[in-house]
């Protein structure tokens, strides 16, 4: 697959920490190739076929924590965050409902990244505990992947990870690229925010950057 090259604004110094502090200073704009570029597709969606309605829509906003039954479906793009050979996240089939492992996260809300405005913050819920096997940076890359975090609004989002504060108290994600959808016509419209995830609290969010 060719590079994915969008423009990137350039930060100086450290990522400003996730809870509603300012945006980071900014610097010239630089054109850049995506060396790890995540493609987020509409037919990876847990939740494709499940939103034909308002109903279903709003739904499936809210994502309920439960132990999840051997009965559910793991989707097969996410298999690389099983933990101890078990899924994050499952669909319930018969119910028509997805789930993640109430062993480490909270209900989790689901938020759009799309219409997320630069500065502005959605909390998402709380890690209770790390997965075996993944770090903080493997959870926030989840939940991007999981389609926890809304990336489109119709087709895809194509996304490049930039800056990283990884200490004590907290890990911080900035992720900046386009979302593909068509109405009349098919366009690109840039996205970008960062994933935080309170390393104390557990609580995770994302930020409009």
């Amino acid at each position: 697959m060719d590079q994915f090259v969008f423009t990137l604004i350039a930060l100086l110094g450290v990522p400003a920490a996730c809870a509603g502090a300012p945006p980071g200073p900014e610097g010239r704009v630089v054109q850049q190739a995506c060396g790890d570029e995540w493609v987020i597709l509409r037919g990876d969606s847990p939740w494709h076929g499940y939103t034909s309605s308002a109903e279903e829509e709003a739904a499936g906003r809210h994502v309920r924590a439960v132990a999840l039954e051997p009965s559910f479906e793991a989707p097969p793009h996410l298999a690389r965050y099983a933990a101890g050979g078990r899924p994050l996240l499952a669909i319930d089939r018969t119910a028509r409902r997805v789930h993640v492992e109430a062993a480490y996260f909270s209900d989790i809300e689901r938020p759009d990244a799309t219409r997320l405005e630069k500065g502005a913050r959605a909390v998402m819920g709380t890690l209770k505990a790390l997965p075996p096997g993944l770090d903080h940076a493997g959870v926030a890359r989840f939940l991007v992947e999981s389609q926890l975090v809304l990336t489109w609004w119709h087709l895809e989002a194509r996304l490049c990870p930039g800056a990283v504060r990884d200490d004590a108290a907290t890990y911080r994600l900035e992720l900046r690229g386009t979302h593909h959808y068509c109405t009349n016509d098919c366009q690109d419209d840039p996205i970008a925010f960062a994933v935080c995830i309170d390393k104390k609290t557990g609580e995770m969010s994302i930020e409009g950057i």
